[in-house]
């Protein structure tokens, strides 16, 4: 039998990115507040984070990383992401682990002022 690390198709690196956390919406649904959260790791094909809010599997999420400014040359960059929750761990603690899959994502130029505001890094 294969261990977790041995099934993963991509290498985790441990990082703790703040980011924001929300349900998907469908075109027609109102735009939900972004919970804060915060990376534990990240993969090209997932992400795991803590939050204080609950999640249930299943629910499709978009999800926005704040990367470090230093290191692209003081310009606040992100990573905006889409997948699916598969996995919620609920400790004894205020904040909930939660694993989700990314199914796409793209690198994001962010306003220094307004933070969620965007254009895309070309």
């Amino acid at each position: 039998m294969q261990t977790k690390s041995e099934q993963r198709k991509s290498h985790r690196y441990l990082v703790g990115f703040p980011c924001s956390v929300r349900r998907s919406r469908g075109p027609k649904e109102p735009v939900e507040a972004a919970i804060p959260a915060e990376t534990k790791d990240v993969s090209t094909g997932g992400i795991y984070f803590e939050a204080s809010a609950d999640w249930e599997l299943g629910t499709e999420i978009e999800c926005l990383l704040h990367l470090p400014v230093k290191a692209f040359g003081g310009r606040p960059v992100g990573i905006r992401c889409r997948g699916k929750i598969v996995r919620v761990d609920r400790p004894a603690s205020d904040t909930v682990g939660v694993g989700a899959t990314i199914e796409h994502f793209e690198f994001l130029q962010l306003e220094k002022d307004k933070g969620a505001k965007s254009s895309k890094v070309r």
